[in-house]
């Protein structure tokens, strides 16, 4: 039976929260996590590592956000490079820290809502076209 560990999937959701993200509006998490490993997490994945962080006292949330612990922030102060080389560094500094497992659910289709908004960044805030009607050709 092996011991539980970190993923790497924890450190790049980690990073990707950074100084804090709402949880409301996921898309600037998704934005982070794409540049981070060019990549977007899934549900399953974005809830056990944010379980995870949130059980191990590195992240706390608060209102509608996640936001580094003083042990968060110690981690990400300790942590080096940037963009997937500051994920695997800060994977490196995860070992030092205890893993408590922790799930934290994320509401139905909030993700999917997160990832079309940083896709497609201006469409979903424009209305809905609504059917032209043309009277060419008829009398």
């Amino acid at each position: 039976m092996t011991a539980e560990c970190w993923d790497l999937t924890d450190a790049w959701i980690f990073t990707a929260v950074g100084e804090g993200t709402r949880h409301d509006d996921l898309s600037a998490l998704v934005g982070a996590a794409d540049h981070y490993a060019h990549d977007v997490p899934s549900e399953a994945d974005l809830s056990r590592s944010v379980g995870r962080l949130l059980a191990s006292g590195l992240l706390t949330e608060t209102a509608r956000a996640w936001q580094p612990t003083a042990a968060g922030r110690a981690l990400w102060e300790g942590s080096t490079g940037a963009g997937y080389g500051r994920v695997v560094s800060v994977h490196e500094q995860l070992v030092s820290v205890p893993l408590v497992e922790g799930r934290r659910e994320i509401a139905p289709g909030a993700l999917d809502r997160a990832h079309h908004r940083h896709a497609h960044p201006f469409t979903w805030r424009l209305p809905r076209r609504r059917p032209r009607y043309s009277t060419r050709g008829r009398h």
